[in-house]
């Protein structure tokens, strides 16, 4: 319900109401409907629970990657995979980068 009433929102240009619908959405969210609603932030412009969703999706995607709802997100949209991989890559080369012992500042 509250995902209709962000769309809702959204289409409408009610602000505040799409703004609480993210909030309620990012206290439900969790590792396994991140994927799902990463998809759904993407797709209706919903920055802080894409944001959050994210999070999640990093911090488990070896999990994530062998679940159902991740190979029916590489074939419905996988543009929204390689932004998802994009991060990974990037945050794994910037976690592998700040332990370097011969980085230099």
């Amino acid at each position: 319900m509250a995902c209709d009433l962000l769309v809702l929102a959204e289409k409408y240009q009610v602000k505040h109401l799409k703004t609480y619908c993210e909030k309620y959405l990012m206290s439900r969210l969790n590792w396994e409907n991140s994927l799902p609603y990463y998809a759904f932030a993407h797709q209706h412009g919903a920055k802080s629970l894409l944001d959050a969703a994210l999070s999640l999706i990093m911090d488990n995607m070896e999990k994530l990657s062998k679940r159902e709802e991740y190979m029916e997100l590489v074939e419905k949209d996988p543009r929204v995979v390689v932004e998802i991989y994009e991060a990974y890559l990037s945050k794994q080369v910037n976690t592998a980068a700040s332990k370097d012992p011969n980085k230099t500042a």
